[in-house]
């Protein structure tokens, strides 16, 4: 007799659906929206903003105008540069920790596109958040300080603009570190102490060397490339534009070697 032939296998790896860019963007939209932590930092970066740029106009003895009006605006951006820099990281990490991310993985095989997927919905959603908190802060800020009305120009509009830009960056910055390390806890102390610990330690350490290429080394760290994109564009050193593309080197950097370690890792 002779045996009847097989119907030949599916190659599943093939034949499996695979999820378009726009899929994948939504998929990593609903997880970002769908945890509350996330929820919940956007709403303390809203609350900190306006309620720092509020209490900074009220106590304020600098005339009124477009200058006071931006610097109340940006005031809480010290504090909210810590809560996005734990949005990023908990993006990703988060995935690691519970083991979610290989129920992704599974799904969308090409892992960079998952990485590229989360930064886009991270960088959008971060941007617009920060955009409308020190938008509504300046609002507020101006109620409290009794200024005149202040006309919608370049001068006002550009350093708001500039205040979501570094927030963004900041929250980029925290999400390659998260994908690196894989770890919460580590992608955490790693972002807060380059924001936090590394300019004491260089302002410190120009202090007491006068040496010139350690006060250079600080105005290229993320917190003085903050200061410099959310300032007036005017002064000695780099302009608004020139740090905010230092800030996205600083971005590329650490994504670019996510992106590599993400790939060749097993999980």
């Amino acid at each position: 007799m002779t045996a009847p032939a097989l119907a030949p296998v599916p190659d599943l790896v093939t034949t499996a659906p695979r999820l378009s860019a726009a899929g994948i963007l939504r998929s990593e939209w609903i997880k970002l929206r769908s945890v509350r932590s996330t929820l919940w930092c956007y709403a303390m970066i809203v609350l900190f903003t306006v309620g720092v740029g509020a209490v900074v106009a009220a106590v304020s003895d600098q005339p009124a105008g477009q200058g006071s009006l931006v610097g109340s605006a940006t005031a809480g951006t010290m504090i909210t540069v810590l809560v996005v820099a734990v949005v990023g990281s908990l993006i990703v990490t988060g995935e690691y920790g519970t083991g979610q991310i290989r129920s992704t993985f599974s799904a969308v095989p090409r892992r960079t596109g998952v990485l590229a997927a989360k930064g886009a919905v991270l960088a959008l959603t971060t941007f617009v958040v920060g955009l409308v908190s020190v938008a509504i802060a300046a609002v507020v800020s101006w109620a409290i300080s009794g200024s005149p009305a202040v006309e919608l120009s370049q001068a006002l509009v550009v350093p708001l603009v500039g205040a979501a830009l570094y927030l963004t960056t900041i929250a980029l910055l925290a999400f390659g570190l998260g994908a690196i390390l894989r770890n919460t806890a580590g992608a955490l102390a790693t972002a807060l102490g380059l924001l936090l610990v590394v300019p004491v330690v260089v302002t410190l350490l120009g202090g007491l060397t006068d040496a010139a290429w350690i006060q250079t080394v600080g105005e290229y760290l993320p917190q003085s490339l903050g200061t410099r994109v959310m300032g007036d564009g005017t002064g000695e050193g780099l302009g608004r534009w020139a740090a905010l593309g230092y800030l996205g080197i600083w971005d590329a950097v650490v994504l670019v070697l996510a992106g590599v370690l993400v790939k060749r890792r097993d999980v």
